[in-house]
């Protein structure tokens, strides 16, 4: 590590910088629609999945999680077998979720009900 400048500002050999990731992850010039949750977002014009730069699901740089790979693989085989065995709907009387956030030292959502049915 060494003493370094960055957009007019020096920093000093060891310096601790932690990034905003919530800077990339709701920045309106890589999403269309930031503050919602929007599948298509990862999605190009024919429906193919698309890795977006601006996603730091597991951080980045020499400090991203060392387990993302296992991570990735283990969230495709959970929700691929909870979408293969069930049909997920709103409980009776539910019209829509509640799609904002609660917001903590991280942004959670709200809690709410839902019904898996199996297929």
């Amino acid at each position: 590590m060494k003493e370094t400048h960055l957009q007019g500002f020096k920093f000093s050999k060891g310096t601790l910088i932690l990034p905003n990731l919530s800077s990339a992850l709701y920045d309106p010039e890589c999403w269309e629609t930031p503050q919602q949750f929007n599948p298509n977002h990862f999605l190009d014009k024919e429906g193919n999945f698309v890795i977006k730069e601006a996603f730091l699901l597991f951080s980045a740089g020499s400090r991203s999680c060392i387990g993302e790979q296992l991570a990735r693989i283990e969230l495709f085989l959970f929700f691929s077998n909870l979408f293969r065995t069930f049909t997920f709907k709103l409980p009776p009387g539910i019209k829509k979720l509640r799609m904002d956030f609660i917001i903590e030292g991280t942004l959670k959502p709200y809690p709410y009900k839902i019904c898996a049915v199996p297929r």
